[in-house]
């Protein structure tokens, strides 16, 4: 799987269990894990998107 790929991979994870992750607490339930999980695993998600973008970035030069 090429970098780019990744990435896209990675914010589109990043983005659905942000959304679960708000949808869950809204609805004040908890599905397999609490809403704090969810957040947490997303702004990892982003966190190692925007590592390896930079990373790529970085190799250009």
């Amino acid at each position: 799987m090429k970098d780019k790929e990744l990435v896209d991979v990675l914010i589109l994870m990043g983005g659905l269990s942000f959304a679960v992750g708000i949808l869950l607490k809204v609805a004040g339930q908890e599905v397999l894990f609490s809403p704090l999980v969810y957040w947490r695993f997303a702004m990892g998600c982003l966190a190692l998107s925007i590592a390896l973008s930079l990373k790529k970035l970085s190799e250009k030069k």
